[in-house]
């Protein structure tokens, strides 16, 4: 699954500017709702919307690039869980780091080794290839989970009810019940519903899905 679009919205949209450009290296244009970012194959949108809560996503970057993505990052920003700031995801067979954006959202880089797409090149904001999670927060993770799955998507780690992560190392949904886990790991942010919109790739058709803090509302897209 790859995201191509996905639409967040932001308490404030100068801070996150300000993160996105000056600690990200990345470009930010301002629209008349907010701003749009390019990331990799992933256009992030920001759009204005006071008293938002924290969202949790993440970004994937190349699999032998979390240490560089480490140092390359300012540390102001990074989060840190008993003195680690690099976490191993041995059933993920993946690495990760978290850090707080502009907005005081929790995002992330992550590396999947099974993905195989290592880099020879120093890491810079062009090695930020796309994102690869948004955080899905509900009292209901199977009502969500059984209409993920009619899209294709398949569990790829998790145990449903509790937590699950869909799709796969490209793209997931990542699925946290906040009547049985009260936190966003490796922080103290409560998961509360917050909504989104993406437009995502599965296979080689292209879905519309919109979560209004409810219900995923998912359209079909022409090809």
């Amino acid at each position: 699954m790859i995201f191509s679009t996905l639409t967040l919205y932001c308490n404030d949209l100068e801070k996150q500017k300000q993160f996105f450009e000056e600690v990200l290296n990345l470009g930010v244009d301002k629209i008349e709702e907010g701003l749009v970012i390019k990331v990799g194959k992933t256009l992030l949108k920001f759009i204005k919307k006071p008293k938002s809560d924290p969202y949790h996503y993440c970004f994937l970057i190349p699999s032998n690039k979390i240490e560089e993505a480490k140092k390359w990052l300012n540390p102001d920003f990074l989060v840190e869980e008993n003195d680690l700031i690099i976490h191993h995801l041995p059933t993920w067979n993946a690495h990760n780091l978290y850090f707080y954006d502009g907005d005081g959202n929790l995002a992330e880089f992550i590396v999947h080794h099974d993905l195989n797409n290592e880099s020879s090149l120093p890491f810079d904001e062009s090695q930020i290839l796309q994102l690869n999670e948004i955080g899905i927060a509900t009292n209901n993770n199977l009502l969500h989970i059984k209409k993920l799955k009619e899209l294709g998507l398949k569990l790829f780690r998790g145990d449903e009810e509790r937590f699950a992560a869909m799709g796969n190392p490209q793209g997931l949904f990542i699925l946290v019940n906040n009547k049985l886990k009260d936190n966003w790991f490796p922080t103290k942010i409560f998961p509360r519903s917050v909504p989104f919109r993406c437009q995502v790739k599965i296979d080689d058709q292209f879905w519309d899905i919109e979560y209004d803090g409810r219900e995923l509302i998912i359209k079909k897209l022409q090809t």
